[in-house]
């Protein structure tokens, strides 16, 4: 293509959103070519009629900043009236205000639900923070994408390797505890005993014990559903970009 140079230049300052995007572009480069049709037929070589058509439709700043405001999300809009750390703190704080609501809805939902987590001992602080942590990221990714429609290659991408990183470590620390659990449990098998008339309860320990591993693959699973929506989202739109 006789302009994918200089329309990759115009689509790195673009922040219009896809595929809106993909069209604005497709549009510029059908009036490059007529404009360079045009100077072939007055009699220009090939390069200078290449150049004399981008000189013809340069655009400025101008340019950038009606396009921007014609297409941008009212969301983007009303933040960029903002300061951008007073944007960025108000962004963050909507969305971990979110993912903590929906975590605590989780929790209490059900009386099942609250025995479950007070059963998990310890290790449901460390798991609950990493919970927390992936329906942060995961709102995070919700605002950025699909909301507030930031299409840059840098913020394709972001986040994902942190959704990698908290599924695993959620299902390593629910094995753990489960393990740890056992492992007290065994360490006190006579007191446990006593408790039980001299019987070792072991099917209710193995219940308690293995809650962790079940909290810590669930957050697991939903790490890695969030990693491949958005892993999946950010491969559509970078198959829009000029290639």
């Amino acid at each position: 293509m006789k302009f994918d140079r200089y329309l990759k230049q115009v689509e790195k300052k673009l922040a219009v959103p896809y595929p809106e995007r993909k069209d604005l572009l497709a549009e510029i480069a059908s009036h490059l070519e007529d404009l360079y049709e045009e100077k072939l037929r007055a009699g220009f070589s090939e390069q200078d009629a290449r150049q004399n058509a981008m000189r013809t439709m340069a655009v400025d700043n101008s340019f950038y900043t009606d396009i921007d405001e014609v297409h941008a999300p009212l969301v983007r809009r009303a933040l960029a009236i903002l300061p951008p750390p007073l944007s960025m703190v108000i962004e963050h704080l909507g969305v971990g205000l979110v993912a903590v609501l929906v975590l605590i809805t989780v929790i209490i939902k059900e009386e099942v639900m609250i025995r479950f987590f007070a059963e998990m001992g310890f290790f449901m602080y460390p798991l609950n923070l990493m919970g927390l942590a992936i329906l942060f990221l995961a709102g995070e990714r919700i605002f950025s994408l699909y909301i507030k429609k930031d299409h840059s290659k840098r913020n394709l991408n972001q986040r994902l390797l942190s959704f990698k990183f908290l599924g695993t470590a959620s299902a390593i620390v629910g094995v753990i505890g489960t393990l740890l659990g056992y492992f007290h449990a065994f360490s006190s098998a006579e007191r446990i005993s006593a408790k039980f008339g001299g019987t070792f309860p072991i099917w209710e320990v193995s219940r308690i014990a293995i809650s962790t591993t079940i909290w810590g693959l669930t957050l697991s699973l939903v790490a890695a559903i969030a990693w491949y929506v958005f892993r999946a989202k950010g491969a559509r739109i970078s198959e829009m970009h000029v290639q």
